[in-house]
């Protein structure tokens, strides 16, 4: 229903906007909190706009993906990558802290990347034919045991596998166009 749709993109931007850097400021960032809180509320605010770029799109006659690509950055992801600092301190035991002035502008760069207009590739636009489901299943299930067993490597591994696609679709120029939806 409408009503479930806003409610849904409330419920991504508390669980994708607010709660991951709000985690990133309790863990790191409390020792300078006016450029801590500056940065949270960046991040926030980008992902705001991004949900609300995202719904406006949807809702009228132009297409957010061409050929399987959003345009920046999408919110779960950036959520993601937004924690990637602690998950690599995490999984690297003896690792010196990372200092939280990189911490604050890597969180404001993560917020720019969701309000780029870089391509992303969507998940959804991808097909597998019924050969290929049995992979599909086992490569879930080797994740969902990665993540379960190796929770930090696997966690820093999948950010990076996004980052690598940001990139891979930067560099191969897919350029999402704005056009009518028929």
């Amino acid at each position: 229903s409408k009503m479930g749709a806003e409610l849904d993109s409330l419920a991504d931007f508390v669980n994708f906007g607010v709660a991951p850097p709000l985690v990133i400021y309790f863990w790191a960032l409390q020792d300078m909190p006016s450029a801590g809180w500056i940065s949270v509320l960046i991040f926030a605010v980008c992902c705001v706009l991004r949900l609300a770029r995202f719904n406006v799109v949807h809702k009228s006659d132009i297409e957010d993906d061409d050929g399987g690509y959003y345009t920046g950055v999408p919110s779960p992801a950036g959520a993601g990558l937004v924690m990637m600092p602690m998950f690599a301190s995490f999984a690297i035991a003896d690792a010196p802290l990372v200092p939280a002035g990189i911490v604050c502008f890597y969180m404001i760069g993560i917020g720019f990347l969701l309000i780029s207009r870089i391509p992303t590739w969507s998940f959804r636009a991808m097909t597998v034919s019924r050969e290929n489901v049995k992979f599909l299943i086992v490569g879930f299930v080797f994740i969902g045991a990665a993540v379960l067993t190796y929770a930090w490597i696997t966690l820093v591994a999948l950010s990076l596998l996004y980052v690598g696609l940001v990139i891979w679709a930067l560099i191969a120029g897919k350029a999402p166009s704005k056009r009518k939806k028929t």
